[in-house]
């Protein structure tokens, strides 16, 4: 990961954490990431994400407003991020 511009970005695509909520990608973009951390759990005595719900969304830039085309949950944010990187290619794809 590396910072950009104040923003931690990861593969190229910004990460936005408020509170439990993780935004992952461009706002501007068609569809985003949303990861809620649902549980976190200490490691190493550091707290880290446990249990975090993924959502695939449209965003508030469609002109259909906001709609959830995937989701589930996993188990750590490298989990999330993987799957909900999957995801969110295969879709910015089909919108090219």
């Amino acid at each position: 990961m590396e910072m950009i511009k104040d923003y931690v970005s990861y593969k190229t695509r910004t990460l936005i954490r408020e509170g439990n909520i993780i935004c992952y990608g461009k706002p501007t973009d068609p569809v985003m990431l949303i990861m809620t951390v649902l549980t976190t759990k200490v490691v190493g005595g550091v707290e880290v994400s446990d249990q975090i719900f993924i959502q695939l969304q449209t965003t508030p830039a469609n002109e259909n407003g906001i709609t959830v085309l995937k989701q589930t949950e996993k188990n750590g944010l490298f989990e999330a991020l993987d799957i909900g990187t999957i995801w969110l290619d295969r879709e910015l794809k089909k919108n090219q």
